[in-house]
């Protein structure tokens, strides 16, 4: 399912590996690390900032939606930045 949403704000899958025991996702770096992260080492984050991630997050969603895809783990951890 993740390979078929091509957004710019959803994270690129490139390949599954799967052994007997595991799976393995080769998904694309994301330099910047976390939003948890971000949030807590620098505290609260300036409004345009926010209102900037907050319609990526969105229009990301709108391609979830599209594709009749539920993020089941919407977390600050799960908000990767790059």
């Amino acid at each position: 399912m993740l390979k078929a949403c091509d957004h710019p704000h959803i994270i690129k899958l490139h390949a599954l590996k799967k052994t007997p025991h595991n799976y393995y996702l080769m998904l694309e770096y994301c330099s910047g690390g976390d939003m948890l992260e971000k949030v807590r080492k620098e505290g609260s984050l300036p409004e345009d900032e926010v209102i900037k991630y907050f319609c990526q997050i969105l229009n990301a969603f709108q391609t979830l939606v599209k594709n009749k895809i539920m993020h089941r783990d919407f977390k600050l951890a799960n908000i990767l930045l790059h």
